[in-house]
């Protein structure tokens, strides 16, 4: 009960429910020294996201054909692009367990009609506020006779989509299917503005001011994002970086911030400069690489 109720504690400090000097005081009344109190309260305090600042990200992929329509994206620097700027129906969260996204719920009694509840008040960077409308014309982005997604053979047991009021979307499918939920959160299929699937508008937690394919994104945090507790960043800049060893220099050299597909080989050359790969839950899909 006790380590339950510490727990508790520790995520108020964390959110700021809380201050230091409540904590210190809930820990020394379950019977914890006060230097004991004081340092773990730092702990917790070090561990809590800041906002503000620029975060650069290495990839070791990335085209001049890529673009920001994401029936095309086919490698790791146009899905990371899209999972900044946008969101989708539904997301596997970081346990690996499947949640509501931008469907605030699900379900279906026969797993062959889904009814998806959409969230309320959730606005594309351009102002406009999401409805059914939006959800189905991004699907039907990727489910059209002429589309060349590569989200369409996902798709192809969608019978049909219609919309029951703004706020909630209902899936036919040809037949039972238990895991349509997690097809909908491929990465392919983000929800955009109804007649604008290729600009780079969505409802992510950051905005896109500039892409240059092949070289690199530049976006700033969302004001109105509607997902508390995420999108840390003032500005994110994503850097197509192919070569390994660029970009393991570029984070050497206080170029990048992070990088992705670390060679294995690299790593004890990291820990022999100070670098320390450690994972952070208010970067999402990313690793980072912070010094010592």
């Amino acid at each position: 009960m006790s380590e339950k109720f510490l727990k508790q504690q520790q995520e108020k400090l964390t959110n700021g429910s809380i201050g230091r000097r409540q904590f210190v005081m809930s820990a020394v009344a379950m019977g914890m020294t006060v230097p004991f109190a004081l340092s773990l309260a730092e702990q917790v305090e070090a561990a809590t996201p800041s906002r503000g600042g620029l975060f650069r990200m290495g990839l070791g992929h990335g085209a001049t054909t890529d673009t920001l329509d994401s029936a095309t994206s086919e490698n790791h620097y146009t899905l990371v692009n899209g999972y900044t700027f946008s969101n989708h129906l539904t997301e596997v969260d970081n346990d690996g367990q499947l949640i509501g996204e931008l469907a605030e719920t699900y379900e279906s009694s026969d797993a062959q009609k889904w009814v998806f509840n959409l969230r309320q008040g959730v606005e594309f960077h351009n102002g406009k506020t999401m409805t059914s409308e939006d959800v189905i014309a991004s699907f039907n982005h990727h489910m059209g006779e002429d589309s060349t997604s590569a989200a369409k053979g996902l798709l192809t047991a969608v019978k049909s989509i219609t919309a029951d009021g703004k706020n909630r979307v209902i899936f036919d499918l040809e037949a039972p299917n238990a895991d349509f939920p997690f097809i909908v959160s491929d990465y392919h299929i983000s929800i955009r503005p109804a007649g604008d699937m290729t600009s780079g508008i969505g409802t992510g937690g950051y905005v896109m001011q500039s892409f240059e394919p092949g070289v690199k994104s530049v976006l700033t945090r969302n004001p109105n994002y509607w997902k508390e507790g995420r999108a840390h960043f003032d500005q994110v800049e994503l850097l197509s970086i192919v070569d390994p060893t660029a970009r393991q220099t570029a984070l050497m050299n206080g170029d990048i911030d992070s990088m992705d597909r670390v060679d294995l080989k690299t790593i004890n050359l990291f820990k022999r400069t100070q670098m320390l790969i450690s994972w952070r839950p208010q970067v999402q899909r990313t690793i980072l690489f912070q010094c010592v």
